[in-house]
């Protein structure tokens, strides 16, 4: 059967350039800014699992819009992440997309990370739910 492999090679670095640059320091930013979940923003210490989930609804966002759910300059991006505002909505770029399916993008990157899925298992169960309520309309 078909089977999709998510992975994520922003922060690699060729062996070479790694030997010359340095290695990853503390306090480095790693990681594509419209992808970051806020807290991991100038420090990954902070970072957990709900960290991991909010990258998975951004990478999701742009595989159902065509777009990443930030947009704009490195600096814009940040200061969207600094803000209160939640991540704008898939519908605004594909009204055709279920409500549902927002909900629950609009869920995984929601900035607070208390209010985001649990964990992987939970995000897995309501993907597969709604994969269900829209095969069977």
């Amino acid at each position: 059967g078909d089977v999709v492999k998510v992975t994520d090679f922003g922060i690699a670095k060729p062996l070479d350039q790694a030997m010359t640059a340095g290695l990853t320091r503390s306090g480095q930013t790693l990681g594509t800014p419209c992808y970051m979940p806020p807290e991991q923003k100038g420090s990954a210490r902070h970072a957990n699992q709900q960290s991991d989930l909010y990258s998975l609804g951004a990478t999701l966002f742009n595989l159902a819009t065509g777009k990443p759910p930030l947009a704009g300059s490195v600096f814009q991006v940040f200061e969207a992440l600094k803000s209160d505002k939640p991540v704008r909505s898939a519908l605004d770029l594909r009204p055709d997309l279920p409500p549902l399916l927002d909900m629950v993008l609009r869920r995984s990157m929601e900035k607070d990370p208390a209010r985001r899925f649990r964990d992987a298992a939970e995000f897995e169960a309501v993907l597969t739910q709604v994969a269900t309520l829209l095969g069977s309309t």
